[in-house]
C-alpha cells in the first residue's frame, strides 16, 4: 500500500490540521498551495474568506517546513485568469450570478492537484474539506460532508 499523500494546503486550520493528522498516521507528505493572483490588495486581504492569498501561501510552506515535508506553491495564474475570471467577467457582463467554484473546482483544484499527484509519485490526495468518500464498483466520488450535532447554541447579538 503506497503511502505518500499529496495534500492541497491554503495555509487555514483545516488543511494544516489534516497535514498533521496524516503525518501522525504515518504517511509521506507533499504539500501544495496555488498561487492564483500575482498581487493581493489589502482591501482584498482585509476581507479575505478563501484560499489563495499571499499570507495563507507562506503560512502553508512555512507549516511544511517545521513538520518537515516537503511543499510546492502551484503556478496557476495563467489558468485561473483564462477560465475562472474569464468566465466571471464573461457571466457577470450577461447579467448572471457567476460562480467561480463551479470552474476552478474541477480545472484547477482537481484537474491539476491530479496531475501533480501522478507527477509527485503520490497515491493520495488529502485536504481539509469536511468531506465523504463513497464507492460505486471502481469509481470514487467525494460527497457533502455529514452535518455534526452539535449542543452549542447560536447567541444573539440583538436584543
Amino acid at each position: 500500500m503506497g503511502k505518500r499523500v499529496l495534500i492541497a494546503m491554503s495555509g487555514g486550520i483545516d488543511s494544516s490540521v489534516a497535514a498533521m493528522l496524516l503525518m501522525e498516521q504515518g504517511y509521506e507528505l507533499v504539500g501544495v498551495t496555488f498561487r492564483t493572483f500575482d498581487q493581493i490588495t489589502e482591501s482584498c486581504i482585509a476581507r479575505e474568506k478563501g484560499c489563495c492569498s499571499v499570507d495563507a501561501i507562506f503560512e502553508a510552506k512555512h507549516l511544511a517546513e517545521k513538520l518537515g515535508f516537503e511543499h510546492h506553491i502551484l503556478d496557476v495564474r495563467d489558468l485561473f485568469k483564462r477560465t475562472v475570471i474569464q468566465d466571471f467577467i464573461d457571466q457577470y457582463l450577461q447579467c448572471r450570478t457567476p460562480n467561480p467554484c463551479v470552474l476552478c473546482n474541477p480545472i484547477i483544484k482537481w484537474g491539476r492537484v491530479l496531475e501533480m499527484a501522478d507527477e509527485l509519485g503520490c497515491d493520495y490526495i488529502a485536504t481539509g474539506h469536511y468531506a465523504r468518500i463513497a464507492q460505486s464498483g471502481d469509481r470514487y466520488f467525494l460527497q457533502k460532508g455529514v452535518k455534526m450535532k452539535t449542543k452549542i447554541r447560536p447567541i444573539s447579538c440583538g436584543s
